[in-house]
């Protein structure tokens, strides 16, 4: 992971802790179901930006290594990883 990349996983992962935080707020204020629902929508966001950015992290990653690697074997467990990844996202229906 790069250290751009880096930074921004630890923003999302600081906004999507910061949502959790106003829910609990919201909880013991004893807010509406309204206002709980749009902070969880908020965080579901937060958490599909950052489930996005580290698959495409994983991506990049897999894809040098596929390039570049001049070991086979390096290269094959790279592509089941993907694939893997892949049937696991299937499952989840997250594509």
């Amino acid at each position: 992971m790069s250290s751009d990349e880096r930074r921004v996983t630890v923003r999302r992962l600081q906004n999507a802790e910061g949502r959790l935080r106003a829910i609990d707020v919201l909880i013991e204020a004893d807010a509406s179901c309204g206002q709980l629902l749009h902070q969880l929508w908020a965080l579901k966001v937060e958490l599909r930006s950052l489930k996005i950015q580290l698959l495409k992290c994983q991506i990049h990653t897999s894809e040098n290594i596929i390039r570049q690697d001049p070991c086979i074997d390096h290269r094959i467990t790279e592509f089941q990883r993907l694939r893997d990844l892949y049937l696991h996202l299937i499952k989840m229906q997250l594509l």
